[in-house]
Formats: structure tokens, sequence, C-alpha cells
């Protein structure tokens, strides 16, 4: 698996109180060794297995087993196994400003199975742990521009050797009207106007108050 292992021999004690046990490292000088174990003095093999945990993944160990009795020590052959790597992928951050796409600086967080901090786009974060992920836009981006959605959605899932990517929409705030002015017409009506500067604009808003300031 990722990060365990069993190991299995066969020995035969040839009529003589044998304990045995395992040698193993991430390389044929091994460095470890498992519990030793009594198999008895019997005269056919005997199935020895011991296991191993936290082992490193996607990683290549060497094993033999080692056997001594009273007539003396009788090492089995080498052996090797290869964990299994840890399921990842790739996540991209990408933005566009009005369609478009954009490059610059963005504070944004991504919280999963790994945290993940952003700081620019586009990013691709690779060799990520799978899982469900959720972005958090933090601050900056575009000038004059506000985060309008983030798409395909905030929170996604990860899968073994694949790819998901989110992107940041931001869209360009209205420039402000100039040149207002006001012309009295009647006692009880003024009538407004300015130079509209924006092309993005939904509507404008009148504020009014009877006092300066």
């Amino acid at each position: 698996t990722v990060n365990s292992a069993t190991l299995n021999a066969a020995v035969n004690p040839n009529g003589s109180a044998t304990t045995v046990y395992f040698e193993w490292g991430t390389s044929t000088s091994y460095g470890n060794t498992t519990s030793s174990q009594s198999i008895g003095s019997g005269t056919s093999n005997v199935s020895v297995t011991a296991n191993l945990t936290s082992l490193l993944s996607n990683t290549t160990y060497y094993y033999r087993v080692k056997a001594a009795n009273a007539n003396g020590t009788t090492y089995g052959s080498n052996m090797s196994f290869t964990t299994t790597a840890i399921p990842t992928g790739a996540i991209q951050v990408n933005a566009t400003l009005d369609g478009t796409a954009w490059s610059g600086s963005v504070s944004y967080s991504l919280t999963g199975p790994e945290n993940i901090n952003g700081t620019s786009v586009p990013a691709t974060f690779s060799g990520k742990l799978t899982g469900t992920y959720t972005l958090t836009y933090n601050s900056g981006g575009p000038s004059n521009a506000t985060l309008n959605s983030t798409t395909p959605s905030v929170t996604q899932t990860l899968g073994a050797n694949g790819t998901i990517t989110y992107t940041l929409n931001f869209v360009s705030l209205p420039s402000a009207p100039s040149n207002p002015t006001a012309t009295a017409t009647s006692s009880s009506q003024i009538n407004l106007s300015w130079t509209d500067n924006s092309n993005n604009e939904t509507g404008f808003k009148i504020e009014r108050k009877t006092s300066v300031g």
C-alpha cells in the first residue's frame, strides 16, 4: 500500500529450534529488522510474516529473511517491493477581467487536503493531494474592478492524476460621471445633467440633501 507492507517467507527448521526475522530497508544494506519469531524445530517449511508500517510512498524497499539455530545462520534471497504512490493532481487558478484573460497579483486561499496560499494568477499547483478544495478570494486583482464570480464553482474535487481549474472573474467598476449641473426651472423643479463616462453601468443613483458637506 502507500505506507505499509507485509513480508512473507517460508523457512524449514530442519529439526532444530529456529528463530527468524526479516532485515529490510531502502537499500541492500537493510538497516532495519523485524521482531524475532520462533518457528519450532520441525522438518517442513513454516510460513513467516511481518508487517511494516510508516513506510515512504512510491519508494522501493529491500528485504530478506534470516534464520538461526544451533546449526548456524541462513539468509534468504534479497527481495524487493515498491510502495504505492500517493494519488495527486494539479490545481490551476486563472482570472478574467470583463471576460478577457488577466494576469497579475491577487491573494487567495485554497483549503482542503492541503492548504495553499496563492499570490498571483495564472498559477498552477502540481502534486497536490486528492480531495475536495474550496477557494476563497482575499484581496487584490485588477485596479478599479471587483470580483463578480468564481467559476465553475468555489468548491471542487480533485481526482488522482486530474486537474481542477478555478477562474476568478473580475468586472471593471463604472467610471465616475463628470460635469454635474443643476438648473432650476421653477420654484419646485431642478433639472440635473452630467456626462456619462462609463459604458458598463446599469443605472445612476441621485442623492440629495438640504445642506452642504
